[in-house]
């Protein structure tokens, strides 16, 4: 209805479309229409993923990780192959791993200017592939766009 809404206003010229308000209202209710009406695509994308991964066994005991910035500047871009500029404590990237610590060096991360940080609650491998899911889907829903170095909802 809000889409609809905009597209007849747009099609019929009146004083009103000079006020660039107008406009700004238009675009945050068009966006907001266009995210909830997409939205539900990506919810049962996920939800799919979910169930498909709770017909797995339990694997072995792990955790859901986030690779963290920990200077300001560019970082890779695994979504688009550019760069974006994050903030320190900024998230990079969302994972899972049944490794522990030695998933990567001290060195590797240093030297990419990340940090790993255990996310709760942890488990067996099956619940921490939803876990995961839940990360970056939460990531894209709140952002719109997933981690950058998550360049799959993996």
């Amino acid at each position: 209805m809000t889409l609809g809404f905009i597209t007849t206003d747009v099609m019929i010229p009146e004083p009103s479309d000079a006020a660039w308000p107008k406009w700004a209202g238009y675009a945050v209710a068009g966006g907001a229409a266009a995210a909830y009406l997409y939205s539900g695509d990506y919810i049962d994308k996920m939800t799919r993923e979910i169930n498909r991964i709770k017909e797995r066994s339990l694997g072995p005991p792990g955790f859901v990780y986030e690779l963290v910035a920990t200077k300001n500047g560019p970082y890779p871009n695994l979504n688009n192959g550019g760069t974006i500029n994050l903030k320190v404590g900024d998230v990079w990237k969302y994972g899972q791993t049944t490794k522990g610590f030695v998933r990567y060096s001290d060195k590797d991360l240093k030297a990419k200017g990340l940090e790993m940080i255990p996310l709760p609650p942890g488990g067996y491998q099956m619940e921490i592939l939803i876990q995961e899911k839940y990360y970056i889907y939460g990531y894209y829903f709140l952002h719109g766009h997933r981690p950058p170095g998550n360049p799959i909802f993996r």
